[in-house]
C-alpha cells in the first residue's frame, strides 16, 4: 500500500463498511492465501487481506484510486468461484438487460442491492439468490437524455419493512419526484417536493448517501451560492427535507461529504493533504465537532462510512452488568483498608528466589544477560515470547527476549508485557512485532524519567524519516496528540530483506505516567482502553510495556481485561485480586504498588460510570 495510507486507519474503515453488508451477500472467493474466505465481515479477514491489494492475483475489494474508500457493492456481485487471476468486474456482475450497460449500486438493505444508470433504467438486484427485478419505467420526464438523468436512492419503510426507491431529476428549473414500494410494484409521484423546488439545484452528490433511521440522505447544493447541504428523504412518510450545517461549513472551501457514524448523522471536513474534521449531528438536530484526524501526507479521501471508536450503546444486559460492577467497585473504594489488605495478601505470595531460578532459567542464562534491563525482572521459561529463526533473522540460540504472553482469558486481548527495548534490542523487539503480527505497541513510560535516568531505548521515534535496527526498517507514517496527553503514531515495520509486506503498527505512548507512582486521573488510560478494545484478539497479541514491563504495564492490562470481561458478561471479572494473581503467575511483580492497585479500581469503575452514562445519553 502507498505510504501516504493509513493502515491503522484504512482497516477499520474497510471493516466497517463490511460489516455493513448482507452475511450472504457476501459469496466466497478463492484467493491466493489459500483459504475459503466464507466469513468475511470478521476483522480478521481484512487484515489478512490489505497486503494483498496489489497483488494483480488476488481482487479481494476495491480501493479507488487514492481514496481510503472500499467499493463493497462490486464486492457483493462476485459469484462463487475460485479466483485465479484478476478478471473483468463484468464477469461477476448479475445477468442484467443491455439498457443497464452503464450501472451503479445502491444500498443494500436487507441483502438487497438497487441498480440504476444515468438513462433511469432502475433494478433491485439479491446476490445471495442471483435474482434481479427490472422495476418499471420511471414515470418522470425524458430520462433518455444522460442530461436529465434521475437520481436514485434505496431504502426501508420502517414500520413494513418494505423496500423503496426513491427517484429524483432536475427538469427546467423544477424538481419531479416518485417513489417505488416493492408491495404494489409501482411507481408514485410525489407531488409535494416541498423544499427541492426552492433551494436545490444542479448536481446532488450520490455517492455518498448513508440510510438511516428510516431516511435516506444525499449531499445537495443551496441556490444563490448558499453553499452546502443535505437533502433527506423519509421512507416512512414519502417527504423531502433539507438538513442545515453549520456556517462554517456550508461556506467552507474544503470538501465536505455526508457519513453514518453510529446512528447520527455527520458530515466529514476535509482537503486533500490537511486534516479531516469529523462534524455530529446530534438527537437535538444541533451539529458539534467531534475530531479531526491527520494530517496526510498525499491525497486521501474519506469514506463515507465511519466507525466509531468508542462504546455508545450497550446492551440491555451489558447495561445491566456494568450497574452490578459499579456498585461492586463503588463498595470496595469506600473501604481503602479493605483494598490495603488485598494487595497485602498478594504481596505474601509473590514468587520466591529460588522458584525464580528454577522457573527463569533461561532469562537467568549467562548468555541472554545483556538482553534484560532488570536482572530481577525476567520472564518465566514456559510463557515466554520465543523467536524464531528465519533466513532473515538469526536470534540469540534460544530466541530470547524479555518478553511474556500474558492472559486470563481466551475471549479477551491477550497481552505480550515486556521491558522497555535497550539500545541493542530494538531489533528483537520489532522481530517480536513482525512475527506475532501485533495490531498495537502501548508504551507506558517516556525515554527518561524526572531524574533523567533513562527508562526506555529509542526504538520508534522517525519524524526525519524512516530508522533502521539491523535488518528492520521502520517508517513512522502520521502522528498525532491527544486531549489526554496520548501520543499517536502509525508505524510502517518491514524487515528489509524478507519479501513479507510491511505490516502497520498504532504506537500509543503515555509518557506521563510516573514510575511506581499513578497518573493524577484516569483519562488517559480509559482513552488508551477505548481505542485498543476494538482490536479484535484474533488480530494477534497487544504490546505493552513500561520500563520494566511490570508496574504500569499489568497495571494497565487488569483494568482492560476486567472492563473487557464485563462486558462480554465474566463476572469473575470483579475479583481483582485473582487477575493480578494470574497477571504475576505470567510475569513477575505485575501491578507493583498499592497505589497502582487502587488505581485499577478507580479506572475500572470511572470507564463503567462513563459507559453507563453514555448509553443513557444516546437512547434519549
Amino acid at each position: 500500500m502507498e505510504s501516504s495510507r493509513n493502515g491503522d486507519l484504512l482497516r477499520e474503515l474497510v471493516h466497517e463498511i463490511l460489516l455493513r453488508l448482507p452475511v450472504k451477500a457476501l459469496l466466497r472467493c478463492k484467493c491466493v492465501c489459500k483459504e475459503w474466505c466464507a466469513l468475511i465481515q470478521s476483522p480478521s479477514f481484512v487484515d489478512r487481506h490489505f497486503s494483498q491489494e496489489s497483488n494483480p492475483e488476488c481482487l479481494i475489494f476495491h480501493l479507488f484510486y487514492k481514496t481510503v474508500d472500499c467499493d463493497p457493492y462490486a464486492f457483493a456481485m462476485y459469484q462463487d468461484v475460485e479466483r485465479h487471476s484478476r478478471v473483468e468486474e463484468s464477469n461477476h456482475l448479475p445477468r442484467m438487460p443491455t439498457s443497464f450497460r452503464v450501472i451503479e449500486f445502491k444500498g443494500p438493505a436487507k441483502g438487497v442491492f438497487c441498480v440504476s444508470n444515468d438513462l433511469g433504467f432502475v433494478g433491485l438486484f439479491n446476490p445471495a439468490m442471483r435474482e434481479f427485478k427490472t422495476l418499471p419505467p420511471l414515470p418522470l420526464h425524458d430520462v433518455s437524455d444522460i442530461e436529465n438523468s434521475p437520481t436514485v436512492g434505496l431504502g426501508l419503510e420502517p414500520s413494513s419493512g418494505d423496500h423503496k426507491v426513491v427517484a429524483f431529476q432536475k427538469w427546467d428549473y423544477q424538481t419531479f419526484a416518485c417513489v417505488y414500494s416493492l408491495s404494489s410494484n409501482s411507481w408514485k409521484r410525489i407531488e409535494d417536493v416541498g423544499p427541492l423546488n426552492i433551494v436545490c439545484f444542479g448536481g446532488v452528490d450520490s455517492l455518498c448517501e448513508p440510510f438511516l433511521n428510516g431516511v435516506y440522505h444525499w449531499h445537495a447544493n443551496l441556490r444563490n451560492g448558499g453553499g452546502f447541504a443535505i437533502l433527506a428523504f423519509d421512507m416512512r412518510n414519502d417527504k423531502f427535507q433539507v438538513i442545515q450545517v453549520p456556517d462554517c461549513l456550508r461556506s467552507s472551501q474544503r470538501e465536505l461529504r455526508i457519513a453514518a457514524y453510529g446512528d447520527s448523522l455527520a458530515v466529514m471536513s476535509y482537503k486533500l493533504r490537511e486534516y479531516i474534521d469529523f462534524w455530529v449531528m446530534g438527537r437535538d438536530g444541533l451539529w458539534s465537532k467531534n475530531f479531526s484526524i491527520g494530517p496526510f501526507a498525499k491525497n486521501v479521501w474519506p469514506i463515507c462510512v465511519w466507525k466509531k471508536r468508542e462504546i455508545t450503546r450497550l446492551s440491555e444486559d451489558q447495561l445491566r452488568r456494568c450497574f452490578e460492577a459499579v456498585s461492586f467497585f463503588k463498595k470496595k473504594l469506600s473501604s481503602l483498608q479493605t483494598i490495603h489488605n488485598e494487595f497485602q495478601n498478594l504481596e505474601e505470595t509473590r514468587i520466591k528466589a529460588l522458584d525464580m531460578r528454577n522457573k527463569c532459567s533461561i532469562s537467568l542464562d549467562s548468555v541472554n544477560h545483556s538482553k534484560n534491563r532488570y536482572i530481577n525482572v525476567v520472564p518465566f521459561d514456559d510463557n515466554r515470547v520465543v523467536l524464531k529463526q528465519h533466513k532473515d533473522y538469526r536470534p540469540s540460540p534460544t530466541g530470547y527476549i524479555n518478553a511474556s504472553f500474558v492472559t486470563t482469558s481466551g475471549s479477551v486481548s491477550r497481552f505480550i508485557a515486556t521491558q522497555g527495548p535497550l539500545p541493542h534490542t530494538s531489533e528483537d523487539f520489532w522481530e517480536m512485532v513482525i512475527q506475532y503480527n501485533c495490531p498495537v505497541i502501548i508504551m507506558l513510560t517516556g525515554l527518561v524519567d524526572h531524574s533523567n535516568a533513562v527508562k526506555c531505548g529509542d526504538y520508534f521515534q522517525t519524524e526525519d524519516g524512516p530508522r533502521e535496527f539491523g535488518n528492520i526498517s521502520i517508517f513512522t507514517k502520521w502522528i498525532q496528540k491527544t486531549d489526554t496527553s496520548l501520543i499517536l503514531r502509525c508505524i510502517e515495520v518491514k524487515n528489509k530483506k524478507s519479501e513479507e509486506p510491511p505490516i502497520s503498527v498504532l504506537h500509543i505512548l503515555y509518557p506521563d505516567w510516573p514510575d511506581y507512582g499513578v497518573p493524577n486521573d484516569t483519562a488517559a488510560v480509559r482513552e488508551i482502553f477505548r481505542r485498543v478494545s476494538a482490536v479484535p484478539p484474533s488480530l494477534g497479541p497487544i504490546v505493552v510495556h513500561c520500563s520494566a514491563g511490570i508496574g504500569r504495564t499489568g497495571t494497565y492490562c487488569v483494568v482492560h481485561n476486567t472492563i473487557q470481561r464485563v462486558l462480554d458478561g465474566d463476572m469473575t471479572a470483579l475479583d481483582l485480586v485473582s487477575t493480578v494473581a494470574t497477571y504475576r503467575s505470567q510475569r513477575i511483580g505485575m501491578v507493583q504498588t498499592l497505589d497502582q492497585y487502587v488505581f485499577c479500581y478507580k479506572a475500572i469503575l470511572d470507564e463503567l460510570e462513563s459507559l453507563i452514562v453514555n448509553t443513557h445519553a444516546s437512547g434519549d
